[in-house]
């Protein structure tokens, strides 16, 4: 890659970290962003034991990310955020903001991470997914990165304008356009999970984090109402929306992943968590 190109793409993604750091009164920290053609190839370099094994990480599965948050292996070591190279590029050179709601999910990730091993005093970052007991937290978090990093991706895109509560032009977009398309969407991805509730539940995550930004910056077009037709032929789905809602920080979240379990299970039923 040309030296001067590559230059300029580390001082748009300084721009945004510095962004993201200020918005959320958050203190700057190491991690390693890497930029690569197959994210799974970062993946083993940094972690080839996650690789092995009969519960070992699939290199196809790592592969339909477009971002993805490394952990290391020992508490106090650095995290790294792989980015697909291709998507990258082609957001930028398209000018995209796309690339700014990855790089901040992924961002999202690592700070939600490092604070809740700190809470819970875990012994490393690894038992987070592999014990069922920190499963509402690694949804929640999914839940998390996904409206924060939506949440940027529409300052960026929008600009000033992007928290303007009576902008009918973007509330309308979102209505007509936008919203149908994310439910559909949700209903295809929560489908093709055939059962899967990990897999439906990270959709509904996804889903959820964004839905939670249009209340934010449009509540009098998102409100009450609103959300209940959305969410109201699915009970449990609407328990879970308000839980999340109500539990925006981890602080409080971490206090409650009980009440989130037991909410899960309404539907899920077996699911061990």
């Amino acid at each position: 890659m040309d030296e001067e190109i590559e230059k300029q793409l580390n001082e748009m993604l300084s721009l945004v970290l510095k962004d993201y750091y200020n918005y959320l009164d958050l203190n700057s920290i190491d991690v390693d962003i890497i930029f690569a053609e197959r994210i799974s190839d970062v993946y083993i370099k940094k972690r080839p034991e996650l690789f092995e094994g009969d519960s070992s990480i699939s290199k196809e599965v790592v592969e339909t990310n477009r971002g993805l948050t490394i952990p290391p292996k020992t508490i106090g070591g650095m995290f790294t955020i792989a980015i697909n190279r291709d998507y990258f590029f082609n957001a930028v050179k398209q000018k995209d903001w796309q690339w700014v709601g990855t790089v901040i999910h992924e961002m999202t990730h690592v700070f939600d991470y490092m604070n809740y091993v700190t809470m819970n005093r875990l012994e490393n970052y690894d038992v987070v997914q592999r014990e069922m007991i920190h499963r509402p937290f690694v949804f929640w978090t999914e839940f998390h990165a996904r409206a924060t990093g939506y949440l940027f991706l529409r300052k960026f895109t929008f600009r000033n304008k992007y928290d303007d509560k009576n902008n009918k032009d973007q509330s309308d977009f979102i209505l007509q356009k936008e919203l149908p398309y994310q439910i559909n969407s949700l209903s295809q991805q929560y489908e093709a999970a055939n059962g899967n509730a990990d897999q439906q539940l990270y959709e509904l995550m996804q889903f959820m984090g964004r839905y939670s930004i249009w209340e934010k910056l449009f509540p009098n077009v998102f409100n009450k109402r609103v959300r209940q037709h959305v969410f109201g032929s699915n009970p449990w789905m609407l328990d879970m929306y308000d839980f999340l809602v109500g539990h925006q920080t981890l602080d409080d979240a971490n206090r409650d992943f009980g009440v989130m379990s037991d909410i899960i299970k309404t539907n899920f039923e077996g699911y061990d968590i």
